[in-house]
């Protein structure tokens, strides 16, 4: 979102380096990260630090940030895994992807948004993809979001924050028929 608020897109030469925008589940507003996604930094960090062979070892440590809710749903816990490597011989501990010390430096920013509604706008199409049990956008949101991408059209899918880990197919009809749209 950021990226399509910055000045360069508006300048007249670089109006086609982006046509479309899609953005899920998140608004373009300032606001601290939950504690939750603290907790999985951290948690991805300690599995990093206990040398973790496998990810039997990693899902337990998991546990203890991301309890099981009462439907034993593993999607969090699952998605936050396809960031790990895989384990060979070459490098036989658990590993993230991600620079999680990086990640974990960063937090106090990760919430903040770069500008205020009526500060930057940009016109192109965009889609706003909620999942309804997620309050990431919600009806206070609405607001900042037309301020920003006055062309924004928003769809709602039944999931929770993890959107297109929750609802794979469904996502990824939306993101095809809006990439699809002239």
């Amino acid at each position: 979102m950021s990226v399509a608020l910055h000045p360069f897109l508006s300048e007249p030469r670089n109006t086609q380096v982006l046509s479309k925008l899609i953005v899920v589940d998140v608004a373009p507003t300032r606001a601290e990260l939950s504690p939750e996604f603290k907790g999985y930094v951290a948690a991805m960090q300690k599995i990093e630090r206990l040398k973790l062979r496998t990810r039997k070892e990693a899902l337990e440590v998991l546990e203890e940030y991301e309890p099981l809710i009462l439907d034993e749903d593993m999607t969090v816990r699952q998605f936050l895994l396809t960031n790990l490597n895989p384990l060979t011989q070459s490098e036989p501990f658990a590993k993230f992807r991600v620079p999680l010390n990086t990640l974990g430096a960063a937090i106090p920013e990760i919430g903040s948004f770069p500008y205020a509604p009526g500060e930057r706008q940009w016109t192109g199409p965009s889609l706003f993809i909620k999942g309804s049990q997620s309050a990431y956008i919600n009806k206070h949101t609405l607001a900042p979001m037309e301020s920003f991408f006055p062309k924004f059209q928003l769809e709602t899918l039944d999931a929770g924050h993890w959107v297109h880990g929750d609802r794979p197919v469904e996502f990824k009809e939306l993101v095809e028929d809006f990439i699809g749209k002239p």
